[in-house]
Order: structure tokens, then C-alpha cells, then sequence
């Protein structure tokens, strides 16, 4: 799995996109904290739109990581939103049922609106 940055809108909400499919194997290779990776240390305190419009494959590590990373962004007080999610990842985020803890946008346009929320 590989993120990278698209770019930094002018309020500082970091855009990232993920390349690929989000699995395990792909994670290991990557190292457990790509988005740190990408966003430097205090990554978790950022407001975040990851698109996820290239992935079509998740698996059940990459769930747990997308899980995890929301609770690290809740804890640190930033915000994670993930936003045009391909058909097939969405049929498993459904149904997991963490369509419900997982925040989600249609688009980068829907996912920045939200992100300006109560900023």
C-alpha cells in the first residue's frame, strides 16, 4: 500500500490518496504508519481527506488499520475522512458494519466540506 500526498489546502487539511490495494502484505512492506510516513510526526493531530478512489482491495489487516488510525486521529484531536471509496471496498466496510465508526465522504469536495466542520 502506498500513500501519498496530493496536497495541503489553504486551512492545512492534508488531501492523500491511496495507490493501490490496502492489504496486509502491502502494509508490512510499508512499515505500520504510513500516513506518518507521509504527514511526519503529529500526523494523528491533522485534519485528513484520504481518497480511497483507486483502491478496488481491502483486506482485514488493512480494516483494522483504517480503525485504528480513525481512533488515533479521534484521541489526538485530528480527523480522518476517507472519501470516494470504490464499489467493492465499500461492500466490505458495509458490511463490517464500521461504515459506522469509519467517517466517509462521496468526494474530496464532501470530505473537505466536512473536515471545515466545527474546525
Amino acid at each position: 500500500m502506498s500513500v501519498r500526498m496530493i496536497g495541503i489546502e489553504d486551512d492545512g487539511i492534508a488531501a492523500l490518496a491511496c495507490d493501490e490495494q490496502l492489504d496486509g502484505l502491502a502494509m508490512t512492506a510499508e512499515g505500520d504508519a504510513p500516513l506518518r510516513k507521509v504527514l511526519g510526526e503529529g500526523c494523528y493531530k491533522k485534519r485528513v481527506a484520504l481518497d480511497l478512489g483507486q483502491t478496488a482491495y481491502i483486506d482485514s489487516a488493512a480494516i483494522g488499520w483504517l480503525l485504528s488510525s480513525q481512533k488515533a486521529f479521534k484521541d489526538a484531536g485530528g480527523r480522518l475522512v476517507l472519501h470516494s471509496v470504490q464499489p467493492g471496498v465499500q461492500r466490505v466496510i458495509d458490511m463490517m458494519r464500521i461504515n459506522k465508526v469509519l467517517e466517509l465522504a462521496d468526494d474530496q469536495d464532501q470530505a473537505l466540506s466536512k473536515l471545515r466542520e466545527n474546525a
